[in-house]
């Protein structure tokens, strides 16, 4: 299980100087003793104890939740599946990316779209986004692979309650071809466009609309109406979940 750094330079990191002999009375070194002792039982327990819950095998990895802690989210991936981001545009926007890149593995069979759904999915998703996901349910796991990487993302409207967060991707798959041990490669640019609802604390996907494209030669000067005209979303999207 991952470990939890957050004290890392804090209080107890400050207080964890080796102090000079003293003749101060046993009992108050004793006393000393016990709380550095229970200081030390509750770290322990916040980071998870010594076992690694991850398991050995894909099965019980998946199924164990491992916490994170990045800044906009997410704090924490269950079944594969991240979830737990902030309440704002940053946290929207990694949000998407994220459930894009999910729905992507779910494709493969990397993550179970049924679980994708029950986690990641709000109250009243549209048909299209029912569609996606019942493509991606059910799928058994394939050796070939296929990424999804943000290139640019816009958040194309938003308040608390909803945001609408388009992401120009680069797509790429790596698949077998033959009996002879060679590989085919391809690249493929587009666009999703999920749409995001608050639903209890945090966010969770209502609508999916995917466009093929626009390859790179023609976004230098991307037309008023198109969301790469708007003002993109700087950031760092990548952490590898396997």
């Amino acid at each position: 299980m991952a470990r939890n750094y957050s004290q890392v330079g804090g209080p107890l990191a400050a207080g964890s100087a080796t102090a000079k002999p003293s003749r101060k009375p046993w009992w108050i070194g004793g006393g000393a003793l016990a709380v550095i002792v229970l200081l030390v039982i509750i770290v322990a327990a916040s980071c998870g104890g010594g076992g690694d819950s991850g398991g050995s095998v894909d099965g019980e990895k998946n199924s164990a939740t491992q916490g994170i802690g990045s800044a906009h989210g997410p704090q924490s991936i269950t079944n594969g599946i991240p979830s737990g981001y902030t309440r704002d545009k940053p946290g929207a926007v990694t949000a998407a990316v994220n459930f894009i890149q999910a729905l992507t593995q779910a494709d493969q069979g990397r993550v179970s779209g049924e679980k994708l759904q029950e986690q990641a999915v709000g109250t009243n998703p549209t048909q299209a986004l029912i569609d996606v996901l019942d493509q991606a349910s059910g799928r058994g796991k394939t050796e070939n692979v296929y990424n999804t990487i943000p290139v640019l993302t816009t958040v194309t409207s938003f308040d608390p309650a909803r945001a609408v967060v388009s992401v120009w991707q680069l797509d790429t798959g790596q698949s077998k071809i033959g009996t002879e041990g060679k590989v085919g490669v391809q690249t493929i640019w587009s666009t999703t466009t999920v749409t995001l609802s608050w639903s209890g604390t945090d966010w969770k996907a209502v609508d999916w609309q995917f466009a093929p494209g626009p390859n790179p030669a023609d976004t230098t000067f991307p037309e008023a109406e198109s969301p790469l005209s708007q003002t993109a979303t700087g950031g760092y999207y990548s952490f590898y979940v396997d």
